[in-house]
């Protein structure tokens, strides 16, 4: 159970909301602040070039997006194949409720710790 819920939708959450953080709301070459790139540029002595601007603009949130909407609608209760026999085993409650606790928990603690920091 915890090969297939334990890294899914949640770590992939995570990044799709470090990246809005980090670009989007600290400051990117969109919104005029450009304090994102200015931090790279002090780091390195350079901005970055095009190609990363696009990815972290762009590219990178629409596929994190993508895969999120993806994994939340093809999201099935946990099963395992036994292996050693045909058939599935099917998780009773308590599988099921601990698959859904690995799978979404990062989500509620950035959730709750956000709102917690607006307040």
């Amino acid at each position: 159970m915890l090969d297939n819920y334990a890294a899914g939708v949640g770590f992939i959450a995570v990044a799709f909301f470090m990246l809005l953080a980090v670009f989007w709301f600290y400051g990117n070459f969109i919104n005029g602040r450009m304090t994102f790139l200015n931090n790279i540029k002090e780091m390195t002595g350079q901005l970055p070039g095009y190609y990363y601007r696009i990815m972290w603009w762009f590219i990178t949130p629409t596929l994190l997006l993508f895969i999120i909407i993806y994994s939340l609608i093809e999201y099935e209760e946990p099963a395992v194949a036994y292996g050693y026999k045909s058939g599935v085993y099917v998780y009773d409650i308590a599988g099921i409720i601990i698959s859904y606790f690995c799978n979404f928990s990062p989500i509620v603690i950035i959730l709750g710790v956000g709102l917690y920091t607006i307040d």
